[in-house]
């Protein structure tokens, strides 16, 4: 759905003189060139045109922007702002990109991946050493010896 992907597998597109206000909900993939004036949320793909312009959050499994968002993304997969596209909110994917030119007036937040995660806990459950017990320091010496 986003660069390099051809629109055939757009369910929906919202035209450039279309202008709606409420919420949106689908399981396809939208193509939005006209306006939105509230939540979008989408188990499919948005792309959000270079003359589009969405005011509420947007959720869909992939989310490109080419044109304006005031609201917040989120994206179980990736989050792509086209050197045209403007975003005033969060954004908070597994993925995210922004080209040269693109906007971003907000906080970023992006998944650790689960191996990492794991790993990160297992190192903060090491015990620190008691006060005043210097064994494994002696250890160190004598495998340097």
């Amino acid at each position: 759905m986003l660069k390099g992907k051809k629109d055939d597998g757009i369910d929906t597109i919202i035209g450039s003189k279309v202008m709606i206000k409420g919420e949106i909900k689908s399981s396809g993939s939208l193509r939005v060139d006209g306006e939105i004036e509230g939540c979008l949320e989408t188990s499919g793909d948005v792309v959000i045109g270079d003359k589009g312009f969405i005011c509420g959050d947007v959720i869909g499994a992939n989310v490109l922007v080419a044109g304006k968002v005031e609201g917040n993304i989120s994206s179980p997969g990736r989050i792509e702002i086209t050197s045209a596209g403007k975003v005033k909110g969060d954004v908070n994917s597994k993925v995210f990109i922004v080209e040269e030119g693109g906007v971003l007036a907000g906080n970023c937040k992006m998944a650790w991946p689960e191996a990492e995660t794991k790993k990160e806990l297992s190192l903060t459950r090491l015990k620190a050493p008691k006060k005043g017990d210097k064994s494994y320091l002696d250890n160190g010496k004598k495998n340097n010896e």
